[in-house]
């Protein structure tokens, strides 16, 4: 049923953070991080940071998405742009400024950054609405040195879910810096531009105008149909990867089962495990390609050791798979992500969905596939996410509004 304790907003940002956690890696993942300045005050609504790279999100849904349309929409969303960018633009100031910023992470516990905000390689404002936008002109687009970039709540989704990666996510709104003023002062436009930069090999390298882009990807309409199944056929592994990203948080119940003390002394004390952190951001600092590439010669591994036999036999892909739900047990429970529509979106699947993905030729081993759908339990089937029995009720009904649509569907462009 729905947590009617909740306000839509704030069941948003849980949401968002449930989303976005398989893919970019839960750990690095920090919701609501929060100061004391004279009062304790949010910092932004996320810091995603691992390693030396870091985004941070201000985001502004709305509490009742039918409260508004048209002119009175419009003038909601310029305003909640210049409130997330005056959020960012405090954030921006607390760079290396020696005052504490923590967030309580669902597994970490406190999560504690001594000597404040660390450096921030982009940041980005994301407003909930559904329609093309243009924002206000005097929107800065850096602040302190660092990049800021407008996008609605929905195509911010959709640009992680097909990136998965923060390194790909950065080049790729890096590389969303060239183009035009007016062009970056426009949300709702994102299916244009990230069409434009896989068909451009990942540039937007002689970009002119949004609307010369729709011609553009209209007329060479089968040329993209061909770059959007090669991405689902190279990405198609990289859920391994998340998956193994997502265990390494846990450990078996009885791993010391049959082991020495002499072994047992090379294990971190339970509680006190901190190693793990290295592997997973190895794994969350990897490129997109990487992470696929590792991911396929995991499912090799798999498969050759279910057909040859080995330590555990012909149950090892059993075990692979069923792995995950004893493990996460014994972790704090994680909320789990609303329910997917498929109604509505069945024909505009997103790139690299499970949809797409039925039309590879090449798919992985039945263990892969089981574990890749279990890590990624967020991502979408078809393309839209809803808020559906788990989201807050809105005017005593379900909320039933779009965080979430497709960003590429070639039968439409």
């Amino acid at each position: 049923m729905a947590d009617t304790s909740l306000s839509r907003t704030i069941w948003a940002e849980q949401h968002v953070e449930s989303f976005i956690s398989p893919s970019f890696v839960a750990e690095f993942v920090f919701r609501s991080p929060q100061v004391i300045d004279g009062t304790q005050k949010e910092v932004a609504d996320f810091l995603i940071h691992r390693a030396d790279e870091a985004l941070l999100v201000s985001q502004k849904c709305q509490d009742d998405t039918t409260s508004r349309t048209g002119e009175k929409l419009e003038r909601w969303a310029r305003k909640k742009a210049d409130e997330a960018t005056s959020q960012l633009k405090g954030a921006l100031k607390r760079v290396g400024v020696s005052n504490e910023i923590w967030c309580e992470h669902p597994r970490r516990g406190r999560v504690s950054f001594p000597d404040g905000l660390p450096n921030i390689t982009h940041a980005v404002a994301t407003v909930e609405v559904f329609k093309p936008l243009t924002l206000q002109d005097e929107l800065p687009l850096d602040y302190h040195r660092t990049p800021i970039s407008y996008l609605t709540v929905s195509d911010f989704l959709n640009v992680c879910n097909e990136l998965r990666t923060v390194p790909e996510v950065i080049r790729y709104l890096d590389a969303r810096r060239s183009l035009p003023e007016s062009v970056l002062l426009t949300i709702g436009s994102e299916r244009l531009l990230f069409s434009y930069y896989l068909f451009h090999d990942g540039t937007f390298a002689g970009f002119s105008s949004l609307a010369d882009t729709q011609q553009l990807l209209l007329e060479r309409s089968a040329e993209l149909s061909d770059v959007l199944n090669a991405k689902v056929e190279r990405d198609q592994y990289a859920g391994l990867l998340e998956h193994v990203a997502d265990e390494l948080a846990g450990r078996h119940l009885h791993y010391s089962d049959g082991l020495s003390q002499a072994v047992l002394d090379y294990y971190e004390p339970t509680g006190e495990r901190r190693m793990y952190l290295v592997m997973q951001d190895l794994i969350a600092g990897l490129m997109l390609g990487e992470r696929a590439e590792l991911g396929r010669a995991f499912d090799g591994a798999i498969q050759r050791r279910t057909t040859q036999g080995g330590i555990t036999g012909a149950r090892t892909a059993r075990r692979l798979a069923v792995a995950g739900r004893s493990s996460r047990s014994r972790r704090p429970a994680r909320k789990p992500c609303s329910t997917v529509s498929t109604a509505s979106t069945a024909k505009t699947p997103m790139l690299g969905s499970s949809t797409s993905m039925a039309h590879s030729t090449a798919r992985p081993s039945m263990a892969a596939r089981t574990m890749t759908e279990r890590s990624s339990s967020c991502r979408r089937e078809t393309g839209t996410l809803k808020a559906s029995q788990n989201g807050p009720a809105l005017n005593g009904t379900a909320a039933t509004a779009d965080l979430g649509c497709s960003l590429v569907a070639p039968s439409q462009i």
